[in-house]
């Protein structure tokens, strides 16, 4: 059980993130698929992936140890938008922090993969690669419900707060596995293992995430001490969330329909993406994907609009009941 001690500076200083982060759920997302210990609620998810993972997410796969979490990257890169922005910082990083991370994941048995991170700039630009395909596969379709689903959560114990304050807050958060004890905030965390954390007036950030799985962790920032910790902890409680989020049937049909890239086009799409960036995230070339572009205009799926020199891609209405169908 690991022990958070608050004060009163902490309680004022805790709050709820604004956003979702990608970067943060695609690598939790890979480290469930990776631990098979997901639960009922992720059955879905996970059925609709088989086939489709192939030998370009390998470099993020071989980075996760089997049993537990690995390097924590999403705190070294940072809250970000979206993963283009992740995987540059990502390149960003210095090595000190990377050694640091190292360094606090010894006897996890990740080994040479890991420690090739501190080495020059190939080895991270492989994983940024591979961290965009597995995003683009298993996160970026579904992305959409998982942000609708995050903002109720967050709505929902913004309430709590503004009418029982923070402690009730604390409480709600996952009752299994998190227990509030004033001043003492107890968590149940995937390693299960003792510790002690006093925050110091640091406050904590409470970050909503699907991928998280069913327990909650904390991330603390080992290069900056005055950072403030994040406790990630899950919003996919049960299948009726689950039924919100996945839509692993339609996405097979849809993809039996008008295939796999082109499905995956759609979904690229439905972020309003020029050409180019599409093809950046689906790992493919610009001439193809331009081709489906234009099948997917002439089935009435897709719209453009001119941007200056840059033309963005659209849903139209019926691309739009589409994919929410």
């Amino acid at each position: 059980m690991l022990t958070i001690r608050f004060d009163a500076k902490d309680l004022s200083r805790t709050c709820l993130s604004t956003t979702a982060d990608p970067f943060l759920e695609t690598m939790l997302g890979a480290e469930l698929l990776r631990h098979r210990a997901a639960g009922l609620v992720f059955r879905p998810w996970r059925l609709g992936l088989r086939g489709l993972l192939d030998r370009r997410v390998q470099p993020l796969a071989r980075l996760i140890p089997r049993h537990r979490r690995g390097l924590d990257l999403p705190t070294l890169v940072g809250p970000v938008t979206d993963i283009a922005e992740g995987r540059q910082r990502l390149g960003g990083v210095p090595r000190p922090d990377l050694r640091r991370e190292l360094v606090s994941l010894t006897g996890s048995g990740c080994g040479r993969p890991l420690s090739r991170l501190c080495d020059p700039q190939g080895m991270r630009e492989e994983l940024g690669q591979a961290i965009t395909v597995f995003h683009g596969m298993a996160i970026e379709p579904h992305w959409a419900r998982i942000q609708h689903l995050m903002a109720a959560d967050r709505a929902a114990r913004l309430r709590v707060m503004g009418r029982f304050g923070v402690g009730r807050l604390l409480t709600s958060l996952c009752p299994a596995w998190i227990r509030w004890r004033e001043p003492v905030l107890e968590v149940g965390t995937p390693s299960d293992h003792d510790g002690q954390l006093h925050l110091d007036g640091r406050g904590i950030l409470l970050v909503p995430s699907v991928f998280v799985g069913e327990k909650p962790y904390l991330a603390v920032n080992l290069v900056d001490e005055t950072a403030r910790p994040q406790l990630v902890y899950p919003v996919l409680r049960d299948l009726a969330d689950a039924g919100a989020v996945w839509s692993a049937r339609t996405d097979r049909k849809l993809g039996d329909l008008l295939g796999r890239t082109r499905c995956a086009v759609l979904h690229a799409a439905a972020h309003g993406h020029g050409t180019r960036e599409i093809a950046r995230r689906l790992e493919g070339s610009a001439a193809t994907v331009s081709q489906h572009l234009a099948v997917l205009r002439a089935a009435g799926l897709l719209t453009a609009r001119r941007d200056g020199a840059r033309v963005e891609h659209l849903l139209t209405t019926a691309g739009e009941a589409l994919l929410e169908s």
